[in-house]
């Protein structure tokens, strides 16, 4: 399937400290890739057919200065008319509120002290808000227990990722994923699991199945998503996505995100 999505990761410059991270910290010497790179592929991938612009914001909360590096992705996705979703810690949002102008979806970590009201107030700017899990033990026994409900009063989808900080094998988060698998149809199927997950359960239709990106990092490597240890390609410059995507992803019809077209 040809990819709808480019998730970009601008910066691996963060402290890695806040509640509920799913980032991995991690140590590269390499320079990375400047302002005018990442721009440039924002404007790649409208011309190549990408739909969707993800962007990891969670490493910008550190320096007051990606404030309006922030917004140049922004305003550059607004003016070429491609989705723009956001994956954040609460404490981003709280950071970025103001300039918050054509976000259509934000992805934000779990956090014990989120609550309904500053999530009623995100969704005054954006429109489908969801919750990204990182699965262990404790949190599958309290979303058993009434959390999934509790958190679906307010949020649109959870979203089941792997525990790299706690380095929970593929093995361990199938088997809790599997034990979550009866609470998907008591809650519309509002739970989604991380794409290599729903395809041990069987979920070949799953909403992550269908949600095909492109992931490139600080330092112009490609791989499927943030999650693989396999660097696909290297990017010298922003253009030399063109040819890599042709190659790699051939005549292939572009569906429209299945996580915006409603649930």
């Amino acid at each position: 399937m040809k990819p709808i999505v480019l998730s970009l990761h601008p910066t691996m410059q963060c402290s890695y400290n806040c509640n509920g991270c799913y980032l991995k910290k991690d140590i590269d010497n390499r320079e990375e890739k400047s302002k005018v790179f990442f721009i440039n592929l924002i404007k790649i991938a409208k011309n190549i057919g990408i739909k969707e612009i993800a962007l990891a914001v969670n490493y910008f909360k550190d320096n007051d200065k990606n404030i309006e590096y922030f917004k140049l992705i922004q305003d550059e996705c607004k003016k070429l008319d491609l989705i723009f979703t956001v994956n954040c810690n609460y404490e981003c949002i709280e950071k970025f509120y103001d300039i918050i102008d054509s976000i259509n979806m934000v992805n934000v970590s779990f956090n014990p002290n989120i609550n309904k009201n500053e999530i009623e107030l995100l969704r005054k700017k954006v429109k489908i808000v969801n919750c990204n899990i990182l699965l262990s033990k404790d949190i599958v026994k309290k979303l058993k227990d009434g959390l999934a409900e509790q958190l679906l009063e307010y949020m649109d989808y959870l979203v089941l990722l792997y525990n790299i900080p706690l380095k929970i094998s593929k093995k361990e988060a199938i088997e809790l994923a599997l034990e979550l698998k009866p609470l998907l149809t008591m809650v519309n199927h509002r739970i989604i699991f991380d794409k290599c997950i729903e395809r041990e359960l069987g979920l070949t239709n799953g909403i992550c199945s269908r949600h095909e990106m492109i992931y490139i990092n600080p330092y112009g490597d490609i791989k499927n998503c943030y999650y693989d240890t396999e660097t696909l390609s290297r990017l010298d410059k922003a253009e030399d996505l063109i040819n890599i995507y042709n190659q790699q992803y051939p005549q292939q019809e572009i569906k429209t995100c299945p996580l915006l077209s409603g649930r």
